[in-house]
């Protein structure tokens, strides 16, 4: 995640648009030529194969997502920006054994980010499986690594179907006014992707849902399906993907929010874990 993203910085770039890159600490806010302004800026690119937003109960048939989603790990990821706008990223994996019912993973993920937000010194998701053992069972362990979290985001990769929870942890950050979620043709590093027919049904979870988190940041929510455009799930080679979370951070001491994107470059194909 990117080290030194201060206020500073983000009242200088205010109507240039940025990209926060959660791999390589980019900052892009345009050339000084670019007159394409907020919104045409790289980070808010044309959609890349279908939109992750798309709700993919609705697509028109032949559907081959249709009743296709019953992951058995949730990924959590906890965006939390400091004092002087300095960002943290803190990312875990999580065993679903439950029925597949998109509610009651919901209410895990949530339990899990209140949990982990109860204290002004947020703890790692390895602090809490280590501190509350029997209330993080289902926390998983990246055996590859042999590690419960990761600071970053450069193992955010998937073998498998996954309900991926993204929390941004400020009550500053807003995502009304522009899309929520697009995919990218490119990396945070000059990569090719691949067409996205993997991440759908993006959507900012309601604030009625999500318990005593409401007034302290948003949820916003993705399926990670693992599956080609044909349906068929993903297996090697990795295809990469970059995905784009649109957002705005209302700085207090100016009128105008700061546009702004988060990111993450993921990949799907076995060999990962989870």
């Amino acid at each position: 995640m990117s080290d030194n993203i201060t206020r500073r910085n983000l009242v200088a770039v205010v109507g240039a648009g940025l990209t926060l890159s959660a791999c390589g600490g980019r900052l892009w806010h345009g050339d000084e030529d670019d007159e394409r302004g907020p919104w045409g800026t790289k980070g808010h690119s044309t959609d890349w194969g279908r939109s992750p937003t798309t709700n993919p109960e609705t697509i028109p048939d032949p559907n081959p997502y249709k009743g296709k989603f019953n992951p058995k790990f949730l990924a959590l990821v906890h965006i939390e920006p400091t004092d002087d706008w300095t960002m943290s990223v803190n990312y875990s994996s999580f065993k679903w054994e439950g029925a597949n019912d998109d509610a009651a993973r919901l209410t895990r993920a949530v339990q899990i980010f209140s949990r982990k937000t109860e204290t002004v010194k947020r703890p790692r998701f390895r602090e809490m499986q280590q501190n509350y053992s029997n209330d993080f069972k289902d926390m998983y362990e990246f055996r590859q690594q042999g590690v419960y979290d990761f600071d970053h985001l450069n193992n955010f990769k998937f073998a498998n179907q996954t309900d991926i929870f993204f929390f941004f942890d400020s009550p500053n950050i807003m995502f009304e006014g522009h899309p929520l979620m697009t995919a990218t043709e490119k990396t945070s590093t000059g990569g090719a992707c691949a067409l996205n027919h993997s991440f759908l049904g993006a959507s900012v979870v309601n604030d009625a849902l999500i318990g005593n988190l409401k007034g302290k940041g948003r949820i916003v929510r993705v399926r990670n399906y693992v599956m080609d455009s044909k349906g068929a799930k993903i297996e090697l080679p990795e295809q990469l993907f970059s995905l784009n979370i649109h957002f705005t951070v209302q700085d207090l001491k100016q009128d105008n929010p700061v546009p702004m994107a988060f990111d993450p470059d993921t990949g799907n194909g076995s060999g990962y874990e989870p």
